[in-house]
């Protein structure tokens, strides 16, 4: 099993809904390839 984990600040002009809408179609289009299994919530610091 393989975590990725990361921090990092969004741009100003970005919400963190887009921002959760993008990491799911992302992690959709993986998962069709079989690239990915799932991803975990996000959430803010």
């Amino acid at each position: 099993m393989f975590h990725m984990r990361t921090c990092f600040d969004l741009k100003p002009k970005h919400t963190i809904e887009e921002f959760k809408q993008s990491l799911a179609d992302y992690s959709a289009h993986m998962h069709e390839l079989d690239l990915v299994e799932a991803h975990s919530s996000i959430g803010l610091r």
